[in-house]
């Protein structure tokens, strides 16, 4: 599709930065993305950004519960839209690995996008906010370099959609031309 629903145009999106997964368990030493960066130069910048402006790294890891596939930006992705999936870090400043992996994996497996997927007391939502921050910083510096839109690889299964997409961009300036 072109638009989407709302009739928002597509061909004047530069990126998608999808907050679906914000970390609801407090702070992390490192953020981690959906999506391989193998994949799209929307990644590089996110992991340059998240060190330069936090401090935080970017944790790979295994993406084996399809999870990018489950969300919402995948329309975006499959239409051309280079999308970044925000996803909670892995090592908890003061509660560890072995501890956030725990109760991440715990809520992922009980919780999430069911009827029990609920704002709760117990969240520390100062991870959600360090998140929300470094997407915004992102969102910045993809404005600051002026039109300079992320890009799907060739190795990617989307790049044949974003290459379609830019070729009704052209299209258009040059019928209106």
């Amino acid at each position: 599709p072109d638009e989407i629903s709302s009739g928002f145009s597509l061909k004047n999106t530069s990126a998608i930065l999808n907050m679906d997964m914000l970390n609801v368990f407090g702070k992390t030493k490192d953020v981690s993305f959906y999506g391989l960066e193998e994949d799209c130069t929307l990644h590089g910048l996110a992991r340059d950004v998240a060190l330069e402006v936090q401090g935080r790294y970017v944790s790979k890891f295994e993406q084996t519960d399809g999870m990018f596939y489950r969300s919402d930006h995948l329309c975006f992705a499959q239409s051309g839209v280079p999308a970044l999936f925000i996803n909670q870090g892995f090592d908890h400043i003061t509660k560890g690995r072995e501890w956030m992996e725990k109760v991440r994996n715990e809520w992922i497996k009980t919780k999430y996008h069911t009827g029990r997927d609920v704002v709760e007391e117990s969240w520390d939502l100062a991870g959600a906010v360090d998140d929300v921050q470094l997407l915004f910083w992102i969102g910045t510096r993809l404005i600051e370099q002026n039109h300079a839109t992320p890009q799907y690889l060739p190795s990617s299964e989307f790049f044949a959609a974003q290459n379609s997409l830019r070729a009704k961009k052209i299209e258009e300036l040059l019928s209106h031309s």
